[in-house]
């Protein structure tokens, strides 16, 4: 089978199933064998009772047995099937990004000519609607990562990656963190992998909302100390 896509999910029970159908139909259409778990981090409303296509042999549904966090899922679903896929990749659940972008990555690994095809906000052509308080604090937490990991790449948290066996076995399955700065440890153990890495544009299906608040940033902060403690490992 060609792909196996991991959508780690927190009470989006309004907007998986649409996700999930848009995706599903773009795979079908391209022809393109597929397998998408969906891993739902502990949602309050326990999100495996909306999403429709349990029946789906194409589509399976996991959860968390506690919140852990946005890396946490995408391992935990990563791990549930056999690794023989020849790409993987995870996509938010929100449907914010257009799915079509998601192909356009799946498109430059399994040709083999990247490892890794990241999704990007910054990249010149991509269509996104920022408000200015967003942007302003990405910018940050951009430049610090920059500053404390010398991990020079335009975007690191937006939501979708599709990378080969290499970059599974070599980055993503050994990511130690589980929060949302999962994105960021993901593409440094890559890179230092060597791994080749291709940033696209993305289009957004409506405007981002500012969520980001001072817990979650200091968060991020913590984070990046911690993957800066250890990375003598990251090799």
């Amino acid at each position: 089978m060609n792909l196996h896509l991991v959508i780690p999910a927190f009470a989006e029970e309004d907007k998986i199933n649409q996700t999930l159908n848009d995706i599903s139909l773009l795979l079908r259409n391209a022809k393109i064998s597929y397998f998408i778990t969906v891993c739902d981090d502990y949602s309050p409303n326990e999100l495996t009772k909306f999403v429709s296509f349990r029946g789906n042999p194409n589509v399976n549904v996991v959860r968390l047995p506690s919140k852990q966090g946005k890396g946490a899922a995408i391992k935990f679903a990563l791990a549930s099937q056999p690794f023989d896929f020849d790409t993987y990749g995870y996509i938010d659940a929100d449907n914010n990004i257009e799915c079509r972008a998601l192909l356009d990555c799946y498109r430059q690994v399994h040709s083999g000519e990247y490892d890794l095809a990241a999704g990007s906000k910054f990249h010149r052509d991509s269509k996104v609607e920022y408000p200015l308080t967003r942007k302003f604090l990405s910018y940050l937490f951009r430049f610090y990562v920059k500053l404390i990991l010398n991990l020079k790449f335009e975007d690191t948290q937006t939501g979708l990656k599709v990378f080969s066996p290499f970059v599974l076995e070599k980055a993503a399955l050994k990511t130690k963190t589980d929060s949302f700065s999962f994105d960021v440890e993901f593409l440094l153990r890559a890179k230092r992998h060597n791994a080749s890495i291709i940033f696209m544009p993305i289009t957004l299906n409506k405007q981002i909302s500012s969520t980001i608040n001072l817990r979650n940033s200091l968060t991020s902060v913590t984070d990046i100390l911690t993957i800066k403690k250890n990375i003598r490992e990251v090799c």
